[in-house]
């Protein structure tokens, strides 16, 4: 079984109050993994916030996106996700995820779906190369 590299995570959404529950992850190289971005306002994108979300997944800057669904406000930076991170390399966290709410997700490639308190569950499997689909309710 091959380990998943992850090393930078590119969080858009609020990373703090998910922080504790994902210390203690060990990756690859045996070192924690390094925030690189924080959703600063996370209701509202901008064009030069797309860009960068473009930038980074597109230049394999960063190994795995977190994306808060923020009452529907993730679906645009989904969108700017690159289409090769959707699938594998990515994930939609909701507070409390019901079956259903992906759908607009879904229709973009995405298949990592979880309420923020799987998320430490969910990097565990993906860092040690157990990689299914995460539909958490």
């Amino acid at each position: 079984m091959t380990q998943n590299k992850l090393e930078k995570i590119l969080f858009l959404d609020e990373s703090r109050w998910f922080r504790s529950r994902l210390e203690g992850i060990e990756v690859e190289s045996g070192r924690q993994f390094e925030v690189v971005y924080e959703q600063g306002d996370l209701y509202t994108n901008t064009p030069g916030k797309t860009k960068m979300i473009q930038d980074l997944t597109e230049s394999g800057k960063v190994d795995y996106v977190v994306i808060g669904n923020n009452l529907g406000a993730g679906v645009e930076k989904a969108a700017a996700v690159a289409e090769a991170m959707r699938a594998d390399r990515a994930c939609i966290v909701w507070n409390d995820y019901y079956a259903g709410d992906e759908v607009r997700y879904a229709a973009l490639g995405f298949k990592h779906f979880m309420s923020r308190k799987d998320l430490a569950d969910h990097f565990k499997i993906y860092v040690g190369g157990q990689h299914n689909d995460t539909k958490t309710n």
